[in-house]
């Protein structure tokens, strides 16, 4: 047989077994898959690990496997030309796994939390944020710089923010609070509230 002939007979055995919703015939299945699985380790390792990393995704919600987000993310035309200065945007994924990875354990925040997200979905979903709203954040902190008077803005951590706030003067003041998705593990979260004033007594608006 052919690989065509291979994929052919497969997919028809599959669709007899998923359309009968007999639990011997899924039963069946799935023992030749696990005899298949056995055998591909101990000839083929990189098959099997293949595998066991997309069958991984029954554990999670939100689930993409590292070549499937690396995919996806390589297509991205990041909304940045404000950032860039270019007049052009940037493509595919603004931070890579490894400088991600290195913030995230750095801040505290775990790569992932079952069953709502894996290590991919959140590094694809954060490259996403910035691809759509990178120009808007810098845009709204242009504005800010112009402010005459007061204002208070709330945000995560970011590198842009730090930049504006060392360039304007602004105060940041971090606070650590608990939040998770979880009730099981409970995680610490840093969020930034960016002042241009200092705490103190203010008589007037623009004072």
């Amino acid at each position: 047989m052919s690989a065509a002939d291979l994929k052919t007979q497969y997919d028809k055995l599959y669709a007899i077994m998923e359309g009968s919703r007999d639990v011997a015939k899924m039963k069946y299945f799935g023992a030749a898959f696990t005899a298949m699985f056995h055998k591909a380790a101990d000839s083929h390792p990189e098959l099997a690990a293949f595998a066991l990393e997309i069958l991984s995704g029954m554990e999670y919600y939100n689930f993409v496997t590292p070549a499937e987000a690396t995919n996806v993310a390589s297509q991205f035309i990041n909304d940045d030309t404000v950032i860039t200065g270019s007049g052009e945007p940037s493509k595919g994924a603004h931070w890579s796994m490894d400088a991600l990875k290195s913030f995230l354990n750095r801040s505290g925040i775990p790569l992932e939390e079952k069953p709502y997200y894996n290590w991919a979905a959140l590094w694809l979903t954060v490259n996403m944020i910035y691809s759509d709203f990178a120009n808007t954040l810098s845009e709204l902190l242009g504005l800010l710089s112009a402010v005459k008077g007061r204002f208070m803005l709330t945000m995560f951590p970011h590198d842009m923010i730090d930049y504006y706030a060392q360039r304007e003067g602004w105060i940041i003041h971090r606070v650590e609070r608990t939040i998770s998705a979880s009730k099981v593990n409970r995680r610490k979260q840093e969020e930034w509230i960016v002042c241009n004033y200092e705490n103190k007594v203010q008589h007037t608006l623009f004072e």
